[in-house]
């Protein structure tokens, strides 16, 4: 059964075969229908396997292209050596023009067709255009039986497509021509490499900007199923020793890494040559831009707005305020107006009703005692009302002598009742003074004190404020002056009854104060009656003219406008009673001269005081 040798082969006899034996057998089963075969097709028993089906073999051969092999393919058919396996294209081999998409089962019908047309057994009925001259038949089936062992193989065959030599590797560095058509196609190449699917595509220039974003996302993170197995130097199944392999293993594993961080370089060329040539980035950077702008422009126009209506606030709330403040000076000023009326006619009432009792000598009988009595008018004057001034007016007009008597003497009484019960609870606070006070005084060896002293106390703790200089030793010099009877007190003696003086009762010490400042506003009245201020006298009745005590308020005021209208100023009285919306002129004149005589009052007992020291 064995074929017949070819023309440039012979046969040759290595050892006797033993005699030819006749068995017996029946004709029967699947093993008499495979020699059944093997005679008609003329082929032997290596070409057959009891789990190949051949049933249709003419047809597969019928079914083969007819067209002659081109002059490419017959010289790739000629160069193919068995032994350089690794170097050759196996689809090529096998005829399979589809190489990445190809199933199993294509390759499989591949090389069976492949194995009926160039098996050596089948020379005979091999077709006259596949016969090439000078092609070794045996080598190239041999070829063909590799091709199949790699490709048919999931895992080898994987390992060679890692490495197909048809594959294009080449990345545009440069743009030539259209974005799209350059670097769509080397996209779409490189795809068949990642180990995630689905790869977006590269898009148009009508793209969005989320699918842009996606797609170089993808690729800057691009994961390759790529491997270089294939190209391995050492064939770790030919080491001799455990350590051989390991060290075979070793290298391919190095070689294997450089060539995949090449791989990974090509890749990312790929990506960032893309990402600067691609249109549609430099056209989201354009529209990013004008959306900033935009946007800048908005929050500009929207904080010019709201300037807008905070300047329209601010000068809404400055003519409010304005407004205000013009309604608060004139109703200031309206009353200033009303209370100048009313001290005006206050005085003018006093002015009548003091003249009419001085021309009904004060309504007593005797003329000694016309200086006490004018006293008394004055303090009555005093405590006396608008309407109480009025109604005394008026029994004068109505002729009512004898009620107006009645009704003068009812509050002079008053009056000097009030004084006397004030004297009586200051008796009594001094005799309630504690033993330590009274100790105080004994050492001391003070006398009484009189009602002059205690004014001139009062007097002098106001006009020598805390922080002056020996301020006890220049207050009792001070009393030491200017008291009637002059008791030589004692710093120690003036300190013991500022003392007691503060222990009072706040009755008692309001209406000492009271007298002291009385006193006070008399002598200053007298000077300021005698002496011509700005060019303006005071005369009787306006030095007796009511005035409320200033607040500190005031006083700033009038400390203010004196430093800004200097002595030079025209009319300069006018505008500091205008800038003390709450005094009048008169008013000003006579609180400035208060300060100054308090000023030297201080000075010249400083100047005292020191003198004193010096001795």
């Amino acid at each position: 059964m064995a074929p017949e040798p070819d023309a440039d082969e012979r046969t040759e006899a290595y050892s006797l075969s033993s005699g030819l034996i006749a068995v017996g057998f029946e004709p029967v089963g699947r093993w008499f229908e495979a020699y059944l075969r093997r005679k008609q097709h003329a082929t032997s028993v290596s070409l057959r396997s009891s789990g190949d089906n051949f049933d249709n073999l003419d047809d597969d051969i019928d079914d083969e292209d007819d067209s002659e092999l081109s002059e490419d393919d017959k010289a790739f058919l000629i160069s193919l050596d068995s032994n350089e396996w690794k170097k050759q294209d196996h689809y090529r081999v096998l005829g399979i023009a589809d190489r990445f998409s190809t199933t199993e089962d294509e390759i499989k019908k591949a090389y069976r067709k492949k194995v009926l047309l160039h098996h050596p057994d089948k020379k005979g009925h091999r077709k006259k255009q596949f016969d090439v001259p000078g092609l070794n038949h045996h080598e190239y089936f041999t070829c063909i039986t590799k091709a199949y062992e790699i490709l048919s193989n999931s895992s080898t065959r994987r390992a060679y497509d890692s490495i197909d030599p048809n594959f294009n590797d080449d990345v545009p560095t440069t743009l030539k021509g259209d974005f799209f058509e350059v670097f769509k196609p080397v996209f779409e190449r490189n795809a068949r490499w990642s180990v995630k699917s689905p790869v977006p595509s590269l898009g148009d220039l009508k793209s969005s900007e989320e699918h842009v974003n996606q797609f170089y996302m993808f690729w800057y993170d691009f994961e390759s199923w790529r491997e270089y197995s294939y190209l391995d130097d050492e064939d770790k199944d030919t080491a001799e020793s455990r350590e051989e392999r390991r060290w075979m293993e070793k290298q391919n594993r190095r070689k294997r890494q450089a060539r995949k961080k090449e791989e990974l370089a090509r890749i990312r060329l790929l990506v960032e040559t893309s990402y600067t040539n691609d249109p549609r980035i430099r056209n989201f950077a354009e529209e990013r831009k004008l959306r900033k702008l935009q946007e800048k422009k908005a929050k500009e126009e929207a904080l010019r707005e709201k300037e807008r209506l905070r300047l329209e606030a601010e000068e809404a709330e400055r003519k409010m305020k304005e407004k205000a403040d013009l309604e608060s000076k004139e109703k200031a000023a309206k009353e200033k107006k009303e209370r100048e009326k009313s001290k005006k006619t206050v005085a003018k009432e006093r002015k009548t009703i003091r003249q009419i009792v001085k021309d009904n000598n004060y309504f007593v009988d005797s003329e000694e005692n016309l200086v006490e009595e004018l006293e008394k008018l004055e303090r009555t004057l005093d405590t006396l009302s608008l309407e109480s001034l009025q109604l005394m007016r008026s029994l004068w007009e109505n002729r009512s002598i004898d009620e107006l008597k009645n009704e003068y003497q009812k509050h002079v009484s008053f009056m000097e009742s009030q004084i006397k019960e004030a004297e009586e609870k200051l008796k009594l606070d001094n005799s309630r003074q504690n033993p330590s006070q009274e100790k105080i005084s004994s050492q001391s060896g003070s006398k009484v004190w009189s009602e002059d002293e205690m004014q001139l106390l009062v007097k002098a703790t106001v006009l020598f404020p805390p922080g002056t200089a020996s301020r006890w030793q220049v207050i009792a010099n001070y009393i030491n002056e200017h008291a009637v009877q002059s008791q030589n007190r004692t710093a120690k003696q003036v300190i013991g009854k500022a003392k007691s003086l503060q222990k009072m009762d706040p009755c008692l010490k309001e209406d000492v104060n009271k007298r002291a400042f009385e006193k006070l506003r008399k002598e200053t009245s007298e000077k300021l009656a005698v002496q011509p201020v700005g060019g303006v006298s005071l005369r009787d009745d306006e030095s007796t003219e009511d005035s409320q005590a200033w607040t500190s308020e005031e006083q700033k005021l009038l400390e203010q406008a004196l430093k800004t209208f200097p002595a030079s100023t025209p009319e300069r009285w006018d505008k500091i009673a205008e800038a003390v919306a709450t005094r009048s002129k008169k008013e000003c004149i006579k609180r400035c001269k208060e300060l100054v005589e308090r000023v030297k009052a201080k000075k010249s007992a400083q100047a005292m005081a020191a003198k004193m020291n010096q001795k």
